[in-house]
């Protein structure tokens, strides 16, 4: 699944400044779809919990009481950074509202509850680098999106197997046909085709006699060979071609 970076707060790791978190209620639909991954810039950064509340004005982050606190967001935001980096993160999801964190809205640093528009120092330097970063009110349409591209890919692999359970049908049917030839080119040999059948001598090509005529095997007729008709107690017989008999000369 893709890793995203997400504010330790959001899932339930009490990291506030207050010592508090802010869990999301769709956490755990968020978390079948990616590897969510933890992170507080502010802890990571070398702050406490829980720690004076600080807003950004003019670029930089002070507590009510004037403290600067700007090199320990910077801190922070390198370190998401890196291990954005080292994971191969490409997209953040940040908690609105903080200075470290805030992607839409900041507060106006006049510790008044106001809010403007603005972004946090992490997520400012996240967006530099070429993340996606995102905030909690973003996370519905986030999800649908994953939830989109899940079903294109389930599809796409439903088909992708449709075609390889075809390609093996064909390929199956292919092999049947080749064994049936097989098997149709190996009778033909042993039982017909071009060898002889036994007690039959094969033709050898030749026309019969010298001039394609069939020769006769008898001596010529002379009168040292010639038959004699034969002669029976009544005398010789002679053939009767009407009645199909013989009959005596007497």
């Amino acid at each position: 699944m893709e890793k995203i970076l997400i504010s330790a707060c959001l899932v339930g790791d009490n990291t506030r400044f207050d010592g508090g978190n802010n869990l999301l209620p769709n956490l755990a639909e968020l978390n079948q779809f990616c590897d969510l991954v933890p992170f507080c810039p502010e802890v990571q950064g070398g702050l406490d919990t829980p720690r004076q509340p600080a807003e950004i004005k003019r670029g930089i982050v002070r507590t009510e009481l004037g403290v600067d606190l700007t090199q320990y967001y910077l801190e922070g935001a390198k370190k998401a950074y890196s291990l954005c980096r080292f994971l191969g993160i490409r997209t953040a999801i940040l908690k609105e509202n903080s200075p470290s964190c805030g992607v839409h809205k900041i507060h106006n640093g006049n510790f008044d509850g106001k809010l403007i528009d603005g972004m946090g120092i992490t997520a400012s330097y996240l967006k530099s680098k070429g993340l996606r970063v995102l905030s909690e009110a973003d996370l519905g349409e986030f999800l649908a999106d994953l939830q989109e591209r899940r079903a294109r890919r389930e599809a796409f692999l439903e088909r992708q197997a449709q075609w390889q359970e075809e390609q093996k049908q064909k390929a199956s049917q292919g092999n049947e046909r080749q064994e049936k030839r097989d098997f149709s080119t190996s009778h033909h040999h042993t039982h017909g085709g071009d060898k002889p059948h036994f007690g039959k001598k094969p033709s050898s090509g030749k026309p019969k006699g010298e001039y394609g005529q069939k020769r006769d095997s008898r001596p010529a007729t002379n009168k040292a060979y010639a038959r004699k008709p034969f002669q029976g107690k009544g005398g010789p017989r002679r053939f009767d071609s009407r009645k199909n008999t013989d009959k005596t000369n007497e």
